[in-house]
């Protein structure tokens, strides 16, 4: 593929930033739920990653660096502090985006349920520079639920026979009653049934084809 005198390549530094988010980050956010892989399996979670990123065009000098769980963490902790300084379109992003999964199969989470989550596995500062309202404390106690839920199911599956899939079978019931539990609290509150503490008109990021179904 050759590229015209208009083009712009691609910039080393997003791209391995993108790269460090589908490779360490996972990872990263699978032990704060509980569930930690083997050393052979991060090894090659990463090597995977590392492969991918050379066919996106990122240099061997850099791609080379998230090879190992410790030094992909280093470097993605020192890329944040350079490139997470969301704008006003990131923030936008960011709200259409949990907007768009609110009260959505398979789940029908609360948008402020997504909210919670995602305080627990980004963290305070990254959530409210994107723009996100703290929840309220209900919505962080049903957060922290499901993030045990995950937890248990997954702890269980180590002692019972892989096929019986007890993450699969009794996870969604689980976070279904959650949230109804959330909604619940909230309509007491009188916040709206959506999102819970003011009103929320769903952003959309498509042609909307809800009514086909």
């Amino acid at each position: 593929m050759h590229m015209k005198e208009t083009d712009l390549p691609s910039n080393q530094e997003h791209l391995l930033y993108t790269l460090c988010e589908f490779s360490i980050v996972i990872i990263t956010n699978l032990r704060k739920m509980g569930i930690n892989p083997t050393p052979n399996e991060v090894t090659a979670y990463l090597h995977l990653w590392h492969v991918i990123g050379y066919y996106l065009g990122v240099t061997e000098e850099f791609s080379k660096r998230i090879v190992s769980e410790n030094g992909a963490a280093a470097l993605f902790v020192e890329m944040e502090k350079d490139l997470v300084h969301p704008g006003e379109a990131g923030k936008e992003a960011a709200k259409a985006l949990l907007g768009n999964m609110a009260l959505r199969p398979p789940m029908f989470w609360p948008y402020n349920l997504h909210g919670a989550v995602m305080r627990k596995l980004v963290g305070d500062e990254i959530t409210s520079s994107l723009g996100i309202e703290p929840t309220p404390w209900y919505w962080k106690m049903i957060a922290s639920g499901v993030l045990f839920n995950v937890r248990l199911l997954h702890s269980s599956n180590l002692f019972v026979r892989p096929r019986i899939y007890l993450y699969r079978k009794f996870t969604p019931p689980l976070w279904v009653v959650l949230s109804w539990i959330g909604k619940r609290i909230s309509s007491r509150k009188g916040e709206s049934e959506e999102k819970g503490g003011c009103q929320f008109e769903r952003p959309r990021l498509g042609p909307d084809t809800s009514k086909k179904y």
